[in-house]
């Protein structure tokens, strides 16, 4: 019975994580309608930059030069690259591949910089409390607390007061507020800041543990941001983040009743078994053609 329980705290705190990444990439990609796979590279690059400075100039102060910098990097990405590209007709899939372009130069960019070995966070936070033969860190409790506040933040925002109600507009029908004479490019700007700034938050609840980042991690934040669109809802913050914390929570989980070679086949499998029967996903509603 421990062990499930163990399992299953290492599952909230998975899963708090995977929600940040779900609701950052919810919030770029039902604005932009871009598959932000260069969202990797800014997540490395953000982690990187809080390990590097967190020794010298505190945690604190780290932190915020991650989000600075996870937060120009997503600004650049989308004043760059994708805005430039759509205004010239350019086609989805040519957006993507550009993307995948700067995931790429922007991995090579931070090997060069930071090194091409992972790096771990030499902060103390304590250490770990034991109920009942259970140990929770004190990174376990944090995660969930932070990821519950994050959350309740862009929920608050999106449904509680204008700019909310105008980026509900812009997810909905973009065309129709451009007639409007709403300028939505600001809009998409602020939605992309605030996405991009969440990654450094998750990704120092991540480091907290223990585990280390190199420059290539960012693809498998990027995958289980896109798996955490799908399974919640396409253009559903809300949906996408609960979809994170579920995929987090279920893969650890099943430890207790699967082997670990076993882990990644099984949530694949289960989040394929969901999106067959709900295709729109577990809050999402049907999409018009012209929205992939």
């Amino acid at each position: 019975m421990n062990l499930f329980l163990q399992l299953a705290v290492n599952g909230v705190y998975a899963g708090s994580i995977f929600a940040l990444f779900g609701l950052s990439f919810a919030l770029i990609f039902a604005t932009t309608k871009v598959w932000h796979f260069a969202q990797g590279a800014v997540y490395s690059g953000s982690a990187l930059i809080v390990v590097a400075l967190a020794t010298t100039i505190g945690l604190l102060p780290a932190i915020l030069a991650g989000v600075v910098f996870a937060t120009l990097g997503g600004l650049g990405c989308q004043a760059g690259i994708y805005g430039p590209l759509r205004r010239r007709g350019a086609s989805m899939l040519v957006i993507v591949m550009a993307s995948l372009g700067v995931t790429i130069v922007g991995e090579n960019l931070l090997s060069i910089l930071f090194g091409p070995s992972q790096k771990t966070l030499l902060v103390d936070v304590g250490g770990p409390i034991i109920v009942g033969g259970v140990v929770i860190s004190r990174a376990q409790i944090l995660a969930p607390i932070i990821a519950v506040a994050v959350v309740g933040l862009a929920l608050f925002v999106l449904y509680r007061t204008d700019f909310g109600r105008k980026v509900q507009a812009l997810i909905g029908d973009e065309e129709l507020m451009q007639l409007q004479g709403i300028a939505t490019g600001p809009i998409r700007m602020a939605c992309v800041a605030f996405g991009s700034a969440i990654l450094p938050i998750a990704a120092v609840m991540l480091l907290l543990s223990g585990t280390g980042v190199s420059p290539y991690i960012g693809l498998p934040v990027v995958l289980i941001g896109a798996m955490s669109l799908f399974l919640g809802g396409i253009n559903s913050m809300l949906g996408a983040a609960i979809g994170g914390f579920l995929i987090g929570f279920v893969e650890n989980v099943a430890l207790y009743f699967i082997p670990s070679s076993w882990q990644a086949a099984f949530t694949y499998s289960l989040f394929l078994a969901i999106i067959l029967v709900r295709p729109t996903g577990l809050l999402g509603r049907r999409l018009i053609q012209s929205s992939m």
